[in-house]
């Protein structure tokens, strides 16, 4: 990155946290670990604040389903909870199975034809259909899961389908809502507390995340 690109980067860091003075909270963490892969220390690719609010409001046990996975299986399955992840993506599907043998990690490819085409701006890059992928958190009961992690392909639609799966005072959780094309529609959570952190992440640069936690009501 050039010096210019580095500026227009400090620049919006800087904007950011006038909007959100949480923001702050992570650069000390990121100055200390710009690099630090979330895999090898088995942590989920999230800013900090909110990693430190998921662990304030874990459960003890619980079930777990995940759309993407990788250190947030990890990190789920250390804390004894059982984990369901979809993966798109058989390399990594292969890699996180072998460091979580407890998890059920599953891979599901786009197909050619269907009706959810992945979002063009992800990598897919809107080439494929990712139907089954969806459909997968069907088999679950409504009402049964404590966590839902959004975090894969076609995340608009896979939190309208999550909504329903989660127990009372459970959570649907989507990553990356800075990107406005990945918030979910007003109306699959209505009623729901809804709190969004933002704050810097390892291996990302200055460029701020957002993570949104939607809270069914009790």
């Amino acid at each position: 990155m050039n010096i210019k690109a580095k500026i227009r980067k400090l620049e919006q860091l800087a904007l950011g946290v006038l909007h959100e003075p949480g923001v702050a909270m992570t650069i000390p963490s990121f100055a200390l670990h710009p690099k630090q892969s979330n895999w090898d220390v088995g942590m989920p690719w999230w800013n900090p604040r909110a990693i430190k609010y998921l662990k304030r409001n874990l459960p003890l046990s619980g079930n777990v389903f995940e759309w993407g996975s990788g250190g947030s299986t990890v990190w789920f399955s250390n804390r004894g909870l059982t984990v369901t992840a979809i993966e798109s993506e058989r390399e990594w599907a292969d890699r996180v199975k072998g460091r979580c043998p407890t998890a059920d990690v599953r891979f599901i490819p786009g197909m050619a034809v269907g009706e959810y085409r992945s979002e063009p701006q992800l990598r897919d890059k809107g080439q494929h259909f990712f139907d089954d992928y969806i459909a997968a958190i069907d088999e679950f009961p409504d009402d049964s899961l404590d966590i839902v992690v959004v975090d894969g392909i076609c995340r608009v639609e896979c939190a309208r389908r999550a909504a329903k799966k989660v127990k009372p005072d459970g959570f649907v959780i989507v990553d990356d809502t800075n990107w406005k094309f990945l918030l979910p529609r007003p109306e699959t959570f209505k009623g729901w507390k809804c709190l969004t952190f933002s704050g810097l992440k390892s291996n990302s640069g200055l460029e701020i995340f957002s993570t949104t936690f939607f809270r069914r009501p009790k």
